[in-house]
């Protein structure tokens, strides 16, 4: 299976989240952080460069993912880069996907064996799709067959335009059939043509994306979700951050999150209606991911 060519492009794209508000070029902030010593070891590792200048953008989140250290400075740059690939958001980050790619297979799975017909899920924000990736590899090797039945769907809002591309080659790589949306999830043309047409999925997947909204803006896009692109049974698998080590770290590096309180998040979920059933929280306690049920 190749992944599908087509793509529902919006006419203008907002700003991605997680750059949307940096206004200091990179070596500005490189070097106001070099003045102090609690930012010294970070210097030499390749990630800390990446995130001082892309921010928590795709790449440089799946680069947490790949959990490879390395540095153009030799074994002291791979040591810098081990500490910062180490830091507790970054180890929540692996987690995190661990438990997505988990509760993707449970879900597709069930949804599968209960409808006996094509199981479609969407990820929004997809990212580079390694979670889509390696949850279409363990149910190839559960069965062969099982990924005939499964519909994959990938929105990003891909400001750069570098994203999708790269999601798409992926995808044909690892042989997953997939159609992408470039669009803001906040003004979906393709999703809302779709719900028109009274296509829903079973499956949406949205993680990553809480951490740069306001309250208000999180019930909005569950609202949309619940009501818009999810029938009842339909499951969300969402996730929240709580603030950590190195909180003040990504104020300083002008990436600027929201820590939701977990009891206002549920109420949200519950409140678009949504009946939260798990919550999976890394070991650190940084992030949760939530898997709601429509209702």
């Amino acid at each position: 299976m190749t992944s599908n060519e087509r793509i529902s492009e919006a006419p203008s794209l907002s700003p991605a989240r997680h750059a949307a508000r940096a206004a200091t070029s990179t070596w500005r902030l490189a070097m106001r952080l070099a003045f102090k010593p609690q930012y010294l070891l970070n210097l030499p590792s390749n990630y800390a460069w990446m995130v001082t200048r892309r921010k928590y953008d795709a790449f440089t989140t799946d680069r947490a993912y790949e959990d490879r250290p390395s540095s153009w400075l030799g074994p002291l740059g791979r040591w810098a880069d081990r500490r910062v690939l180490n830091f507790p958001l970054h180890v929540a980050l692996r987690e995190r996907l661990r438990f997505v790619t988990e509760s993707l297979v449970e879900e597709i799975a069930r949804h599968a064996e209960r409808d006996k017909g094509q199981v479609r899920v969407l990820s929004a924000p997809c990212g580079l799709c390694r979670d889509l990736i390696q949850a279409a590899e363990e149910l190839r090797r559960r069965d062969a067959s099982s990924l005939e039945r499964v519909e994959f769907h990938a929105l990003d809002i891909d400001f750069q335009g570098d994203v999708i591309p790269e999601a798409r080659r992926r995808l044909e790589t690892a042989a997953v059939r997939g159609t992408f949306y470039r669009e803001d999830i906040f003004d979906p043309a393709g999703l809302t043509a779709r719900a028109e047409a009274d296509i829903k999925f079973h499956v949406v997947n949205c993680i990553g994306l809480t951490a740069w909204l306001t309250l208000e803006e999180l019930e909005r896009l569950v609202r949309f979700f619940r009501q818009v692109v999810m029938e009842p049974g339909s499951v969300l698998l969402i996730d929240n951050f709580a603030s950590h080590q190195h909180s003040a770290m990504g104020e300083e590096l002008e990436i600027y999150t929201y820590y939701h309180p977990p009891e206002a998040f549920r109420q949200i979920l519950e409140g678009a209606g949504l009946r939260v059933v798990q919550e999976k929280v890394t070991a650190n306690g940084v992030n949760t991911v939530s898997i709601a049920e429509a209702v």
